[in-house]
């Protein structure tokens, strides 16, 4: 088994062991492992289950959750302490239920969108208050793509006049 390209298990899912003394262990290469090394798995497109060595239970959740609050070292982060606060929040409400689906979603209509696409503020916008259902929420949805057309218009107006001030100084 090679270190560089760790094997799978038959069901194409990473199987690693936490230990009580917090080590990682790949059973599907062999060898130690960080979460940084999880991570990396994670962000190329491989499953992982991460199995408490001591009694067999599931940590997966618990080891991505660690991950994602990890790599969030400052108040700018997509988890800071407000969104942070509202989901537990919401964890213990009925309506958090829906928010793992809605969350859900929401990242799978992200994922599908090109960087530049993503990383517009009036796509950002809409996307969030983006109803779906009934006829009302139609009708919103399509004042609110109205609205995020004149936007990008104004955002490129306001930018074509930012570059004509900076060339002509």
């Amino acid at each position: 088994m090679s270190s560089t390209t760790p094997e799978v298990a038959a069901n194409g899912i990473a199987v690693i062991r936490k230990y009580a003394n917090r080590r990682l262990y790949d059973t599907t290469c062999a060898r130690c492992v960080t979460l940084a090394d999880i991570a990396e798995r994670v962000r190329k497109g491989q499953k992982v289950q991460v199995i408490n060595a001591r009694d067999g239970g599931d940590v997966t959740r618990q080891v991505l959750a660690q991950i994602l609050c990890d790599t969030e070292t400052d108040d700018s982060g997509m988890l800071n302490e407000e969104v942070l606060t509202r989901l537990i929040r919401l964890s213990h409400e009925p309506e958090g239920q829906r928010v793992s689906g809605t969350l859900s979603r929401a990242l799978d209509r992200l994922s599908k969108r090109s960087p530049t696409e993503r990383n517009n503020p009036a796509n950002r916008a809409a996307a969030m208050l983006r109803p779906k259902g009934n006829v009302e929420a139609r009708a919103v949805a399509a004042r609110i793509d109205a609205l995020e057309v004149r936007l990008r218009t104004l955002i490129a107006r306001a930018d074509n006049t930012t570059k004509r001030r900076t060339t002509n100084k």
